[in-house]
């Protein structure tokens, strides 16, 4: 992919080695960790900054680092960095969040002139890039000033001047294709799927900005060794054929759950495996099932046994494809291995995490849940609410899942070696390096178990044994912050976009090209309207337009009464779930008679210049 106008983000500094980036286009940098680096820079402050510990550890990944604070309205600090002179320039930020939900505004100057204006409301925690393009100009030194116009601190760890970044780009082997990998079912007749995903190809066509590859699976926990062995020689065979890349997905969950034998006299399904469901509505406990989809039942995460019997499958699945990798890199083929995917969808039976209906569930209380919890001194009992600890602990559980079966999956293949001038050393784009979770970005808000914006669900899936896969199809504000807070941990992929067999119902290709995504997985897309999908990146110079946040004087939700103590006056309105959700809404009693809410809001300095309002439900 080539840089697209809408953040440059590739992760430039950091994939490529700092002395070949020198001698390649970066300039300068400056990093508040080390201790000389702002002195080196003739730092300078107005005296309200200080330098502290930011951001936190995300998913199993620990992103925490020294970074200067700016704090109070009007704060500011600056640098001197070198760079050529002539040439265009190209300033990336790396600023740090630390869970809360201010909303920072700040000015980034540049020799006394106002660039850019910053601004974001955090939305996680960590490193979080954004750059900003300065024009040639005849000195060899650039003087960068950052100015707080928000009472909200804002936190910079790390600095980077590149000089003509595209050249750079261009001469530094960073452009890798983008793909477009659609998903289908294999069925027993070879030659009628391969004519499936021929039509993927001639649909496609002979794209500039995107590739064909596509999308299958491998039900490890419900195949036999054979069937395994069976079911990876006609991949690899049909990805041969067409010379179509393949993404692999080997997945234990929805219809590829595992069913059989337990090897203890009982089976996989049974109830002691099943995640344990409290009904918060009702007060009752249940399960997952009975449920629409086939009644299939949803398995605990942190059943010790259920645990090592995926890992185990995993480790023969994974073996057989690392055998099967080596034969195709030895033939000069080993590129038809796209990616592989692991679980479907690995979430709690949870309102908000699954399409269940009206009433609110949470889950898991699995007994072995409950005692893994207990073990960790957290008394797991929705039937009194769940408070953070509680929540933080499922948080985590989850998570715990995730890194085991990434690890079965990471730890079972061997990169091979390659020998040049500095010696030898693994290949660094093999199998290990592209194996990615599903992790689903949708609203953290309501998103079950933390339902905080400050904790995302996408983190239970960002293990530090593999690598981060996006599931989302939009083109949101949400999703775009949640795949940049993603990029810091490496390179990413969006490996399930829900297309629902509509064509017209795939609006994430575009920003996917532009958030440096490796692929996109379609879910469920018409194999033979390639074109359709694609017609987004067709032209590459349409900037996509910066969101500019305001400052916030008054956020309200309505999860209890306590609203009411912060209207002026109201009439005719109650409160309830919005169906499918956990958000809880106002609306009216009766559509016969007029509702109101009055709200009294102060300006923060005597007069207000214009306020904006935005609703949502």
């Amino acid at each position: 992919m080539k840089p697209f106008p809408f953040f440059l983000l590739l992760l430039s500094a950091l994939i490529v080695p700092c002395s070949v980036a020198r001698s390649a286009g970066l300039s300068d940098s400056i990093d508040i960790a080390q201790t000389n680096s702002e002195r080196a820079h003739a730092y300078r402050s107005d005296g309200k900054t200080i330098r502290e510990t930011a951001g936190d550890f995300v998913g199993g990944h620990d992103m925490r680092r020294a970074a200067r604070v700016v704090r109070g309205l009007n704060s500011w600090v600056s640098y001197q960095l070198r760079v050529p002179p002539n040439v265009p320039v190209t300033l990336e930020f790396e600023e740090m969040e630390n869970r809360d939900r201010d909303v920072r505004g700040y000015s980034v100057w540049v020799d006394g002139q106002r660039t850019y204006f910053r601004t974001a409301q955090s939305s996680g925690a960590g490193p979080l890039h954004f750059w900003v393009q300065v024009p040639p100009r005849a000195r060899n030194t650039l003087v960068l000033k950052l100015q707080n116009e928000s009472a909200a601190p804002f936190r910079i760890a790390r600095i980077w001047a590149f000089a003509d970044f595209t050249k750079y780009f261009d001469s530094a082997g960073m452009a890798v294709p983008y793909h477009l990998a659609p998903t289908m079912w294999l069925g027993a007749d070879f030659e009628a799927d391969r004519k499936k995903l021929q039509a993927i190809k001639d649909s496609l066509g002979a794209h500039p900005h995107t590739r064909a590859a596509w999308t299958t699976w491998v039900t490890y926990g419900n195949m036999s060794d054979r069937d395994i062995a069976n079911r990876l020689d006609t991949i690899l065979r049909l990805a041969e054929t067409l010379d179509m890349p393949v993404q692999i997905c080997f997945d234990t969950w929805w219809a590829n759950t595992p069913g059989g034998s337990d090897g203890a006299g009982g089976f996989w399904t049974d109830v002691q495996y099943q995640q344990v469901v409290y009904n918060q509505t009702t007060r009752q406990f249940q399960l997952s099932i009975p449920n629409q989809w086939s009644n299939t039942p949803w398995l605990a995460v942190g059943h010790p046994r259920l645990n090592a019997f995926k890992v185990e499958r995993l480790r023969v699945a994974m073996q057989m494809l690392q055998t099967r990798y080596l034969n195709l890199r030895a033939r000069g083929k080993d590129h038809l291995i796209l990616a592989i995917n692991l679980d479907n969808e690995p979430v709690y039976w949870a309102t908000g995490n699954a399409g269940l209906g009206n009433e609110i569930l949470q889950a898991d209380f699995n007994r072995v849940s409950v005692e893994a919890a207990r073990r960790d001194k957290v008394l797991l009992d929705p039937t009194n609410g769940l408070d953070f600890s509680e929540r933080r602990w499922l948080f985590k559980h989850l998570l715990n899942y995730n890194q085991t079966i990434g690890a079965a999956a990471a730890g079972n293949v061997r990169e091979p070696v390659i020998v040049d001038e500095k010696g030898a050393h693994p290949v660094d784009d093999g199998l290990r390096h592209n194996i990615y979770t599903q992790a689903m970005v949708a609203n953290p808000a309501l998103q079950f178990p933390m339902q905080d914006a400050r904790y995302p669900f996408w983190e239970t899936a960002a293990p530090s044994s593999v690598r981060v896969g996006g599931e989302w199809n939009s083109d949101s504000l949400r999703e775009r912050e949640a795949v940049l807070h993603q990029l810091p941990l490496g390179r990413t992929a969006q490996v399930n976009a829900e297309a629902g067999n509509n064509a017209a119902d795939m609006h994430g290709v575009r920003p996917g090209y532009a958030l440096g995504q490796r692929f996109y997985a379609l879910y469920n897309y018409p194999l033979d309207k390639m074109n359709v999908a694609a017609s987004e990146i067709h032209d590459l110079t349409q900037p996509f337009a910066p969101f500019v946040y305001e400052r916030v004087l008054r956020e309200e939700t309505f999860r209890n009464d306590t609203w009411k103590n912060r209207v002026v006056e109201t009439a005719g309105l109650q409160r309830g779930v919005i169906g499918n959700t956990t958000a809880e809404a106002l609306y009216p009693v009766s559509i016969a008679q007029i509702v109101f809410l009055t709200y009294r809001l102060d300006a923060p300095q005597n007069a207000f210049d214009g306020l904006n309002l935005e609703l949502s439900g």
